[in-house]
């Protein structure tokens, strides 16, 4: 059960909150923004805070995270884990508990 959860944290969660990170970064891109590292950190630090309901001030080292991420510059390619996770779970409900219709 804890495997399953921590896979969902980092999975659906996680990978979620990264679709997003990437979401601003291109409407700041279309908008003209500047996309700094000093931008990416403060934007990164606040959708973390956002997640997590950590400030940032409490954990000023994860606003670098986004630089380690090279996923990010993929074409929302860390949202097809979240997809995946999720319709693999519904999946698998189907084929361990049947469905309605089978009953």
């Amino acid at each position: 059960l804890n495997h399953w959860l921590d896979s969902f944290r980092g999975t659906v969660f996680r990978q979620s909150q990264f679709a997003e990170f990437e979401q601003k970064i291109h409407e700041a891109d279309a908008a003209g923004e500047v996309l700094t590292s000093e931008y990416l950190n403060s934007l990164y630090g606040e959708i973390n805070e956002k997640y997590y309901n950590l400030a940032a001030k409490e954990n000023p080292e994860i606003q670098y995270e986004w630089a380690r991420i090279p996923l990010f510059y993929y074409n929302f390619y860390v949202f097809q884990y979240a997809t995946g996770f999720a319709a693999a779970t519904f999946l698998a409900e189907k084929v361990v508990h049947g469905s309605d219709e089978d009953r």
